[in-house]
């Protein structure tokens, strides 16, 4: 079957406007911003994979849209109250078909693989028969919001109203060609399936749900030291639609189908956030440099906080209730096993179509066959998952180094789950070797290939499975993190910073949702799926001169638990994936013995230790794994039709790319992709008599080592170019602060004054600082003089500079040129920097080596910091006058 050409056409577009807007006059209060974003593609050769033929490829189309408008505005006789309202709508679509239109075939391949050793893998071909499908998705939003406060700034207060909708109308055709499993390439070259499965009909997946909610806050600050933040946020939940009733599902086993569960209930939020030592500035700053925008976090603060968390509705669940009634018309199932799998016949399927493929068992099937419309309902006592969430963290520093410590804990309820309100939970015999219950006869086991019917285990045989969705589980998680990183701000062009997480996270189980041994409705407690106990984080950065700036992430976590599985179901529940069992004598099984003797020590560890019993869940674990990715931004000397260009080279998995470049086909195993092969035997046969199965077992449970793996996680080298059309985000600022403004009753430009002010708020004197410390750093009196007098002429200068400006501004045209105005700005900046830095002269000569000592940390950086000869690229200081709050920004 050829193999048709991968390819895919992506286009995007997206638009950002605000401004202050004109509504009868113009309101410099209000601010009216539109978002938009556009995007389609196109892709062949969707689902490629390593053991896939290209038959099984399908293609597709999608698109997307979104629109979002935004209006802020402060009211009241003061303008003390802010209020922010959003809408915003998005749309997407996606189509997909399948290349070609026949059944799929899965065939379980053995032997010797390249390196002589025993082998196992499963091959992909026939049609990708889940490719048909037809989706539309929406979601639209609003809220509403209102902010004052109330004796100055020590109340705040906050109203919140906020409503979203989010719906789906889809059409898919699930398994729409028919699934043929073999069980050797030889049953295949002889058309003999194991077994086969085939949904017939059309999913008509509608669906839509809403989420609301109504919050207030207030946040108290009885100090500088300390503020409390708490608040109560009411929820709702409710589906838009709901399934159509199924009258004889209620008669024959009691349930509804067309209840959908409506939810009201409320989430208390308390946090705190604590200076423990007053006297120290929250040194806070931004350094805008080629490497990105990096916030300065504050330190010398503790903050805490506890509350409850709730996930909104999602229209998917009730979409899929509502394609599978299980009224007549709906979809059906079938399934065939062993003989009662239809013979394949692909030249018939190729040449006659859809009309061609199979739609029954043969001969009927009897009780290896299964032919049932599938149903899927919402349990009436389901609610949306919700999280108790506590956490503490401290920040601080030392010398150039900012620390954080932080300590999480949770306790997640309504975890999903689901059961089958379609099974008899009755054990008809047990296995003979692991002694678990198995829900069907033996005449439903088919003894050639060791396929299950679960037909036989079901209350109603009018029915297949009814999943019923339940929220009902639970999961509880703590972790604790250190983060280290640099002060960017006096670092210069280079960073290196690291965060180590320890974690534990423990979750409940329903055998309904895989890995069952036994009754598939009991839950049980064990390791959390995500359970990696340690991560270690790594980012780096650095300018390359007369290059770029090179950016580095890498992650590095210990391995995750699994549970060692069989490929397919054997107890006859209806669920594939069962646990596996350990033979007592493992040692006198030649397939065990081979797969120990090459096995990694925690692979053979956890085999070895449950030996003579069906395994844990969750009771073997992975390997240590690690990610890298790359970038390297190049400079681009010139504009682009006088635009901004930027220009990035992209190395995802480098590692792997280092370890083929390296070692060939001996690949070491960097970067590869570290997910254990969790199956661990395959059924072969099933002997009566005996009441066993006979298995296979897999050479390859457990392995993530790259020459035992069929799977790879590519090297990928890509150059990715960008070009900024928009205006520069200083020209839009100019652009808003010359808006007119109303003076006695008529709108004008913003007069000198106002202008001059805007900028003499920056000023920041080092001597105002140092005054106000006079007796922290035991200044003299002459001291103090020197000092003062520095501080008028400083201020006096300062003003000069920036009272010039104004009147520049001010004379400028209704329609100017706003990168030019920024451009006087600039030099007005430059002159009040070199003026700025003359402080620390004063500061040298003045003060003792104690003295200095005790001077806050920022001014101790001022004095001591090393400048650029570039004025241009030097700091960006801006402080109170106490040195309580300061901000530094930097520009490299």
């Amino acid at each position: 079957m050829a193999s048709p050409h991968l390819w895919s056409w992506h286009s995007q577009h997206s638009s950002t406007s605000g401004a202050p807007y004109k509504w009868g006059d113009y309101h410099t209060t209000r601010v009216l911003a539109l978002t938009s974003l556009l995007s389609a593609g196109r892709d062949r050769g969707l689902g490629a994979q390593t053991l896939g033929t290209g038959s099984t490829l399908a293609r597709g189309s999608s698109s997307a849209m979104s629109f979002g408008l935004m209006h802020q505005h402060y009211v009241g006789r003061q303008r003390t109250v802010y209020n922010e309202n959003r809408l915003s709508y998005t749309r997407s679509t996606r189509d997909g078909a399948a290349e070609w239109v026949l059944p799929q075939a899965t065939v379980l391949m053995s032997g010797l693989g390249a390196s002589g050793d025993d082998d196992l893998a499963f091959i992909t071909t026939g049609g990708a028969t889940n490719a048909d499908r037809s989706e539309i998705a929406w979601t639209t939003e609003a809220a509403s919001e209102w902010a004052w406060v109330a004796r100055g700034t020590r109340h705040r207060f906050r109203a919140i109203a906020w409503v979203r909708g989010d719906g789906l109308d889809a059409v898919a055709r699930p398994n729409a060609y028919g699934s043929y499993s073999f069980n050797s390439l030889a049953d295949f070259a002889a058309n003999q399936p194991a077994w086969f499965s085939r949904t017939l009909g059309e999913q008509a997946r509608v669906g839509s749900a809403w989420n609301g909610a109504l919050a207030v806050a207030h946040r108290w600050a009885p100090s500088r030291q300390f503020q409390l933040l708490y608040g109560l946020r009411l929820e709702g939940s409710a589906f838009g639609n709901a399934p159509a009733r199924n009258i004889a599902l209620e008669q024959a086993l009691g349930v509804r189908n067309d209840v959908t569960p409506v939810r009201a209930s409320p989430s208390p939020r308390l946090g705190f956030t604590w200076r423990p030592l007053a006297n120290r500035p929250i040194s806070t700053g931004i350094n805008r440099s080629e490497m990105g925008t990096f916030i300065k976090p504050s330190t010398n603060i503790v903050r805490g906080g506890i509350g409850l968390f709730r996930d909104p509705y999602r229209p998917g669940a009730v979409a899929n209730a509502a394609a599978n009634t299980g009224l007549p018309g709906s979809n059906v199932s079938i399934f065939c096993v062993g003989a009662a799998a239809p013979t394949p016949s692909w030249g018939s399927y190729a040449a006659g179509g859809e009309a061609s493929i199979p739609d029954a068992c043969r001969d009927g099937g009897g009780a290896l066959a299964q032919r049932a419309p599938g149903v899927q309902v919402l349990d009436p006592r389901s609610d949306a998952a919700r999280s108790w969430r506590a956490t503490l963290n401290w920040s601080g520093a030392v010398g150039i180094w900012l620390l954080r410590a932080e300590a999480v804990g949770a306790r997640n309820l309504g975890q999903s789950s689901s059961i089958d309100a379609n099974f008899t939970n009755a054990s008809r015999f047990t296995l003979g070797d692991d002694g678990r219950p198995v829900f069907v006869p033996l005449s439903s086991i088919d003894p050639a290939t060791g396929a299950v019917s679960a037909a036989a285990s079901r209350r109603s045989n009018a029915f297949g499975a009814v999943r019923m969705l339940r929220n009902d589980l639970e999961s509880q998680g703590a972790q604790a993190t250190v983060f280290v990183t640099p002060d960017l701000l006096r670092t210069g062009g280079r960073f290196l910073s690291g965060s180590y997480t320890v974690q534990h996270v423990r979750q409940q189980y329903r055998g309904f949702d895989g890995g069952n041994a036994g009754d598939p409705a009991r839950v049980e407690w064990e390791r959390g799926v995500n359970d990696a106990r340690h991560v270690f984080l790594l980012q780096a950065g650095t300018n390359v001169p007369r290059v770029g700036v090179f950016t580095l992430f890498w992650r590095v976590q210990s391995g995750r638990p699994f549970t060692p599985l069989i490929a397919g179901d054997v107890d006859g529940d209806g669920v594939g994936g069962d646990r596996a069992a350990i033979p007592q004598a493992v040692q006198a099984q030649a397939d065990f013995t081979m797969l120990l003797d090459g096995a990694a020590p925690r692979i053979r560890e956890c085999l070895s230790r449950q030996t003579g019993r069906v395994v844990g869940r969750q009771s073997c674990e992975g390997p240590w794994t690690h990610s890298m990715n790359a970038r390297l931004e190049l400079r681009v000397p010139s504009r682009f039709m006088g635009r901004r260009t930027t220009l990035s080279l992209n190395a995802s998995n480098p590692l792997g790319g280092l370890d083929a470049l390296l070692h060939g086909e001996r690949l070491r195993g960097w970067g590869a992709n570290a997910e254990p092969d969790p199956v661990l035997l395959v059924p072969r046969g099933f002997d009566a008599g005996t009441r066993t199965f006979q298995y296979r077992v897999n050479p390859r449970f457990g392995e993530t080592r790259a020459a035992r793996t069929v799977t790879r996680t590519p090297f990928r080298l890509s150059l990715d170019f960008s070009w900024d059309l928009s205006r520069s985000e200083a020209s839009q600022n100019m652009s808003r602060s010359m808006e007119p403004v109303r003076v006695n009753g008529a709108w004008t430009r913003p007069p000198a004054t106002s202008i001059v002010q805007r900028y003499l708020r920056r000023i920041s004197s080092v001597h105002s600082v140092i005054l106000h410390h006079a007796d922290t750093l035991f200044l003299t009196r002459s001291q103090i003089e020197a000092f003062a007098k520095a501080d008028t002429g400083f201020r006096s200068e300062a003003r000069d500079i920036y009272t010039a400006l104004p009147d520049s501004l001010a004379s400028l045209p209704g329609r100017f040129d706003a990168d030019a105005a920024v451009e006087m700005v600039r030099r007005a900046d430059r002159r009040y920097e070199e003026l700025f830095w003359q402080q620390r002269d004063l500061v040298k000569r003045q003060l003792t080596p104690i003295q200095s000592s005790a001077l806050p940390e920022f001014i101790r950086e001022m004095v001591s910091m090393v400048l650029d000869a570039d004025p241009a690229r030097r700091p960006f200081y801006r402080f109170s006058a106490d040195g309580s709050s300061v901000s530094v920004s930097r520009s490299n």
